[in-house]
C-alpha cells in the first residue's frame, strides 16, 4: 500500500502532462523510475554489501588496505540494527607472498593480541562467522588474533589457515 500512493500520484501527473506534450509526460517517467531504481540499489545493498564494503572492514580490522592480489571467496554481514550496529565476516584469498606479510604486519599490531579458540569464543555463535567459517575446523587456523570487545563495540578477528592463502577477517559491532 505505501508504494501505491505514490506510483498513483505519478500515474495521474502523467496521464494530465500526456494530454498536454507527450514529449514532457515522457521525461517526467523517468524521474520516478530513476527513484525506484536507485532506492532499490540501496535497499539491496543495504542487506546483501558489495565486496567493497568487506574491503573497508579489512582495512578496519587490519589497519592496511585491502591487496591488490586479494579476491572476497565467501562473505555475510548483518543488517545494521537500529543503533547501527552489525557484524561480518568474510573469506579471503591471497597469494602466499602476500599472506606472509599481512600476517607478519597484523602480528606486531599491539592492539591485536593471540588467541585460540578455547580460550576466544566470542566470535564462534556469530551466525555471520558460522555462515562464511563455520565449516572450518579449528586445527585449520595457523594463527588467530583478535582486538576490541564485543561490549566496547569493536571486536576484531583475523585467521590465517595453514594453506597459507586464506585469511578470515570477523567485525563485530554491538
Amino acid at each position: 500500500m505505501l508504494l501505491l500512493a505514490p506510483i498513483s500520484i505519478c500515474w495521474g501527473i502523467y496521464h494530465w502532462l500526456a494530454k498536454r506534450s507527450r514529449k514532457a509526460a515522457r521525461l517526467f517517467l523517468f524521474l520516478p523510475i530513476t527513484t525506484y531504481l536507485i532506492a532499490g540499489y540501496f535497499i539491496y545493498t543495504a542487506f546483501y554489501p558489495t565486496d567493497d564494503f568487506y574491503e573497508k572492514e579489512f582495512h578496519q580490522i587490519t589497519s592496511f588496505p585491502f591487496p591488490k592480489e586479494g579476491r572476497i571467496i565467501d562473505k555475510d554481514a548483518s543488517y545494521p540494527d537500529q543503533h547501527g550496529d552489525y557484524s561480518a565476516c568474510a573469506r579471503i584469498k591471497v597469494p602466499a607472498s602476500v599472506y606472509q606479510h599481512i600476517l607478519h604486519e597484523v602480528a606486531t599490531d599491539t592492539t591485536l593480541s593471540r588467541v585460540t579458540f578455547a580460550h576466544d569464543s566470542t566470535f564462534i555463535s556469530s551466525e555471520q562467522f558460522i555462515a562464511v567459517a563455520g565449516g572450518i575446523e579449528p586445527a585449520l587456523f595457523a594463527h588467530s588474533l583478535s582486538g576490541g570487545s564485543s561490549v566496547m563495540n569493536a571486536y576484531r578477528f583475523i585467521g590465517f589457515l595453514a594453506d597459507r592463502k586464506t585469511i578470515i577477517i570477523y567485525r563485530c559491532s554491538s
